[in-house]
C-alpha cells in the first residue's frame, strides 16, 4: 500500500498535480481539495474522499445520443400525426377525400416512416430492457409495445387511404404512440 501510495505521489508531482493521500504516513493531516483535477477514493471506507454536487459537475450530457434520438424519432412521429389529422381534408357528407398529394398524406406518410424508424432503433437500443416475465404491465414491455402498435396504426391507415375508411387506425395509433411515451417520459 504504501507503495502505491509513492508512486501516486511521484506521478502527481510528475504532471504538477498534488495527489496527497489523507491519512497515509507523513501525508496524514492533507485532503484532497475540490479543484483537484483527480479524485482518489479512501481505502477501506468505501466512501468518496470528496463528492461533487451537481453544481459542481462540469459534466453536461450531450443532447445528441442513440436514446435521445429514439425519444425524438418518436416524438416527431407524434407531431405529425397530429398535422396529418388536423389537417384532414373532408366531402360534404364528412367522409375523408384523400389525395396523394398535400400536408395530411405527407404528414401522414412522414409520421408512420418515423414511428418504424422509433420503433427499430428502440429494439436496437433496448432489446433487453423487454422482460416478459415482469408481465406485460411493466412500463418498458407497455411502452414497446404500445409503439408497435402506434407503429402498425400508422402504416395500416397510410396504406388504406384513400380508398378505405382510415381515421380510426391513425387516431388510434396516436393515442398509443402519445401514452407510450409518456409511460417513458
Amino acid at each position: 500500500m504504501a507503495l502505491v501510495v509513492i508512486s501516486i505521489q511521484c506521478a502527481g508531482q510528475a504532471i504538477g498535480q498534488d495527489l496527497r493521500m489523507p491519512g497515509h504516513g507523513s501525508y496524514s493531516g492533507y485532503s484532497l481539495l475540490p479543484s483537484d483535477s483527480i479524485y482518489l477514493a479512501q481505502n477501506d471506507s468505501g466512501t468518496p474522499a470528496y463528492s461533487a454536487s451537481a453544481e459542481e459537475n462540469p459534466f453536461r450530457e450531450s443532447w445528441f445520443t442513440a436514446n435521445k434520438i429514439h425519444g425524438y424519432l418518436g416524438l416527431s412521429s407524434l407531431i405529425l400525426a397530429g398535422v396529418a389529422a388536423a389537417t384532414a381534408p373532408d366531402d360534404d357528407d364528412g367522409a375523408a377525400v384523400q389525395s396523394n398529394r398535400g400536408t395530411h398524406h405527407n404528414a401522414a406518410t412522414a409520421a408512420a416512416a418515423l414511428g418504424a424508424a422509433s420503433a427499430t432503433s428502440g429494439f436496437i437500443l433496448h432489446w433487453d430492457d423487454v422482460n416478459l416475465e415482469n408481465g406485460i404491465l411493466d412500463r418498458d414491455n407497455l411502452h414497446m409495445l404500445l409503439g408497435v402498435l402506434a407503429t402498425a396504426g400508422f402504416i395500416a391507415a397510410v396504406s388504406q387511404a384513400p380508398e378505405e375508411s382510415h381515421a380510426g387506425l391513425g387516431m388510434a395509433g396516436g393515442v398509443a404512440m402519445g401514452i407510450g411515451i409518456v409511460l417513458e417520459w
